[in-house]
């Protein structure tokens, strides 16, 4: 989305932003077995959408309404990982430039890498040390020095050509080959790069992590669903299938602590375009993260007219706005 010529101070913007630390999540536990998609569309219909969790302390109140039911296991709530990878030959070798400390956190929050373990294929956190494979399409070699993802693919791209991927044989044949390769109770890096993108149901940002980095089965590609698990915690982890209970959320706003704020923004475009109203919100909700009011909700609030913004006047090209804010 572009932003260019979009200003707007800490508190000035020209639409109307109800902010409050006070939308509380209230959780309710269905004790229905059901897959994810189905329990998504219950609490859609009968409440606002699966369970959102955005901190700490709504793990403990999700996990206080879970236990308080008499359940002690794991629960579907609405948060959804998509991934999407491919043998390594596919990529450009440009990601061993990622080493740096930006660029490295950049891969290690957003890939998952592939392993061969007790003749399984698995995908898992890339920051992990296992011994590799390489392989210059002739000949495949075990290289038993544990060594992180991304200096395992240096040291093969430097010697060997290339981490292992079936590159002119079928999976099949080439899974049999690599197998007899890694001696029992070892673990080694194979060519394969999985993405991984994190949404809650409810499409609101991703902005706090609970999940687990246990290994996932490598046949799982595509979508998986997230659980709370209350024997760990309420530690999040990711199934492809399953019949579970399940958690709906709404929400709560008492009176006494919503506050109104006046925004003001200058701006060439449209700011009444969803698109634009949608990137100042998500902009100014990582200012108010950044500030640590990581648990504030931030919503619009409309004018009479049905809009978000309205305009006051202008500025050679520019349009200044204003209105009220909830918090």
């Amino acid at each position: 989305m572009k932003t260019s010529g979009l200003l707007f101070g800490v508190l000035c913007l020209s639409g109307c932003l109800i902010f409050s630390t006070c939308f509380i999540h209230k959780y309710h536990f269905i004790n229905i077995n059901s897959t994810w998609n189905q329990a998504q569309t219950y609490c859609k219909t009968k409440y606002i959408d699966l369970a959102t969790i955005n901190n700490i302390t709504e793990v403990n109140q999700f996990i206080s309404t879970v236990s308080s039911a008499g359940y002690n296991s794991k629960a579907w709530i609405g948060i959804y990982v998509t991934l999407s990878g491919n043998w390594i030959n596919a990529y450009s070798a440009k990601y061993l430039n990622w080493r740096t400390p930006q660029g490295s956190e950049t891969f290690i929050q957003g890939t998952w890498c592939g392993y061969i373990s007790s003749n399984t294929l698995w995908y898992a956190n890339c920051t992990a040390e296992h011994p590799f494979i390489c392989d210059n399409g002739t000949q495949k070699t075990f290289v038993n020095v544990p060594m992180d993802y991304l200096n395992a693919w240096s040291y093969c791209k430097g010697n060997l050509t290339d981490l292992t991927a079936p590159f002119a044989s079928s999976v099949n044949v080439w899974l049999i080959n690599v197998t007899a390769l890694v001696p029992s109770g070892q673990q080694a890096w194979f060519g394969w790069i999985g993405f991984k993108h994190f949404f809650w149901s409810d499409l609101s940002p991703v902005s706090f992590n609970y999940w687990n980095e246990l290994p996932q089965l490598f046949d799982t590609v595509g979508v998986m669903r997230g659980a709370a698990d209350l024997q760990r915690s309420g530690i999040w982890s990711f199934l492809s299938t399953k019949l579970l209970p399940f958690v709906c959320y709404t929400e709560q706003v008492p009176e006494d602590t919503i506050k109104v704020l006046k925004l003001r923004v200058s701006s060439s475009t449209d700011v009444n375009d969803f698109a634009v109203e949608a990137n100042i919100l998500s902009q100014l909700q990582m200012k108010f993260m950044k500030q640590g009011l990581s648990g504030a909700s931030l919503k619009w609030r409309k004018q009479p007219d049905g809009k978000i913004f309205l305009k006051k006047g202008n500025s050679g090209i520019s349009y200044k706005h204003e209105c009220q804010v909830n918090c």
